[in-house]
């Protein structure tokens, strides 16, 4: 729990200070990818000292062919069922989904690709991998 509460903690303080200093010209996403930016050094830190751990190899060349066809067809279902909430009741009825999208859409294109294609999931992965 303690790699979580440090994330939560700093990636949430974080974000309010760049929140309230990064100019509406940058959108709130670029101030998002400052707090990661803050974030990734404390949780790489955290598992820098952590023993690596190797557990037993579950891809096989053999079965490379299935493993990515599987990949494609979870990310395939993934799409179709968020544009099938996007065009639900439900995107309106939700203050959340409203804000979320916002947030993630929010900013020039270089923000976004740089932000929730690189910067976010590399902490997500460091930070859940490590657990």
């Amino acid at each position: 729990m303690y790699p979580l509460l440090v994330y939560f903690i700093l990636y949430q303080f974080s974000a309010k200070i760049f929140l309230a200093i990064v100019p509406p010209s940058l959108g709130r996403l670029f101030a998002l990818f400052l707090a990661a930016w803050v974030t990734y050094p404390a949780i790489f830190a955290i598992y820098r000292k952590v023993p690596i751990v190797r557990g037993e190899n579950l891809f096989s060349r053999k079965d490379l062919k299935l493993d990515v066809s599987l990949i494609l067809l979870i990310v395939v279902v993934g799409v179709l069922v968020n544009v099938l909430i996007s065009h639900t009741p439900l995107v309106d009825m939700s203050e959340a989904y409203k804000h979320a999208n916002k947030e993630l859409y929010d900013g020039a294109i270089w923000v976004k690709l740089i932000t929730n294609c690189l910067m976010i999931p590399i902490l997500e992965e460091t930070l859940f991998r490590g657990i």
